[in-house]
């Protein structure tokens, strides 16, 4: 039953946008930043996660969602939010 629920949700990302990879209940929802533009494209899809969960009634385990910057720097603005709350950011240095 859930791969009916989630399929719907890869559908609705892929629209948005970004990359999606699942694995059991876990996502990974993922988009190359290169301009500002690339921030509000992943923030929408957040939203649109969001907005999916509470259709279907689920919640999304927003302390254990975080942010993994891979990188040359560090972008201190590039902050982002599930269901408002903030999410915790990673850095890797390349």
């Amino acid at each position: 039953m859930f791969l009916i629920f989630i399929n719907e949700l890869v559908e609705i990302l892929d629209r948005a946008g970004v990359k999606v990879k699942l694995f059991a209940d876990d996502i990974k929802v993922y988009v190359q930043i290169v301009s500002c533009h690339d921030f509000d494209k992943l923030q929408y899809a957040l939203d649109l996660l969001t907005s999916w969960a509470q259709t279907w009634q689920l919640t999304v385990s927003v302390d254990k969602c975080c942010i993994l910057n891979i990188g040359r720097m560090k972008s201190p603005a590039m902050e982002f939010c599930i269901n408002g709350k903030k999410t915790i950011n990673k850095y890797v240095m390349s």
